[in-house]
């Protein structure tokens, strides 16, 4: 299980599905008492960040949707890892964008804001292209059939 993109070079990827961005920002911050943001609300805001160049797709995702509209993050601090961004907003260092599937880790102090114009951040699955195990068929056919059923959820 990979976050994409990812060099297929020799590997045999599939996105399987896409968690949406949302906004970490602290509980106390005007902002999160706001039903949703959009990347517009989101400037000037201190930013809490994933790091460049560590493997992490997510930063560049957040900075390409910022300079799209034509605007540059604020970023004041970067966290290694979702937990570690999480506590930095729970301190009030600044406010981050994670994914939605961070919200199972409920860290005191923040609140998550859905953000309308956020782009996805795509989930996926590689194998080796030339793998011809039975056992990681039999795995990549399980994964992708419970990824199906995921889809067909309707939306919440």
């Amino acid at each position: 299980m990979v976050r994409l993109p990812l060099p297929d070079a020799g590997l045999r990827v599939r996105e399987l599905l896409r968690h949406p961005l949302v906004a970490a920002v602290p509980s106390e911050h005007p902002l999160a008492a706001r039903e949703s943001l959009t990347l517009a609300d989101r400037r000037g805001v201190p930013f809490v960040s994933y790091p460049a160049g560590r493997g992490s797709i997510v930063r560049d995702l957040v900075l390409s949707a910022f300079l799209a509209q034509g605007a540059t993050p604020r970023i004041v601090q970067d966290a290694p890892d979702t937990h570690t961004l999480l506590s930095l907003v729970g301190a009030s260092v600044g406010s981050g964008l994670t994914p939605d599937s961070a919200g199972h880790l409920a860290v005191p102090g923040v609140t998550l804001v859905p953000v309308l114009d956020a782009p996805a951040l795509p989930l996926g699955l590689a194998s080796r292209a030339d793998d011809t195990d039975p056992a990681v068929a039999a795995l990549v056919d399980l994964v992708d059939g419970f990824a199906d059923g995921l889809r067909d959820l309707p939306a919440t």
